[in-house]
């Protein structure tokens, strides 16, 4: 069974997310500019990586490893030709983490933004336990009562149809505790407000350090 995620054009999905009023697209780049700027990591692995937004921040000179991973190939492709530049370190995989047999390989960081929203909690957690970082950086949508919708509207919004029967709610209470299931302590929040009433919610988690019995 396809992920509808694969039925999605990145250009519907780009001209959306930066649509006037929307502005998600530029809100993200200057989210992931932040996390690749505040962990101190030679490796990061990207999930939901479409067409690459935001790649342009990584500096080669201290991540030696990016690895992005997405369920659509034509996502994938676009992002190879766009950052070409990054070859010597890019590794970009189709993985739907959402499959029970979906393995994640390793990285210092794993980036989330605006991937919970289309998964499973519990099966995501799982999977980061199984890859255990030294660091998670997050990034959803906050529910907005005022909005009829999570997706915002724009000429593109049929594109994403099929992708609201996915779509559930991410609560910070929630995700932090399924993250201290699995060792990982949340040391950061931070917010970003969008033009249209909704607003990004960031949270960081780092791996608990590893405890001496004999102390």
């Amino acid at each position: 069974m396809r992920n509808p995620w694969q039925n999605v054009p990145l250009f519907d999905y780009e001209e959306h997310m930066k649509f006037p009023g929307v502005e998600q697209l530029q809100t993200l780049n200057h989210i992931v500019y932040e996390q690749l700027s505040d962990f101190d990591v030679g490796s990061v692995m990207i999930l939901g990586i479409a067409g690459g937004n935001g790649l342009e921040h990584v500096n080669p000179g201290k991540i030696k490893k990016v690895i992005g991973i997405d369920v659509n190939d034509d996502y994938l492709a676009a992002c190879h030709k766009r950052y070409s530049a990054l070859c010597d370190c890019l590794q970009l995989l189709n993985i739907d983490v959402s499959e029970p047999e979906a393995l994640l390989p390793y990285s210092e960081l794993i980036i989330a933004n605006m991937f919970l929203e289309y998964v499973d909690l519990q099966c995501f957690a799982l999977k980061i336990a199984d890859c255990l970082p030294m660091y998670l950086s997050c990034t959803y949508q906050q529910e907005n009562t005022a909005c009829n919708s999570f997706v915002s509207t724009s000429p593109y919004t049929d594109a994403f149809s099929e992708i609201s029967a996915l779509h559930r709610t991410v609560e910070a209470a929630g995700l932090t505790q399924e993250m201290s299931r699995i060792g990982m302590v949340l040391i950061k929040t931070k917010e970003y407000p969008l033009p249209n009433g909704k607003r990004f919610v960031r949270l960081d988690f780092a791996k608990e350090p590893e405890r001496n019995d004999n102390s």
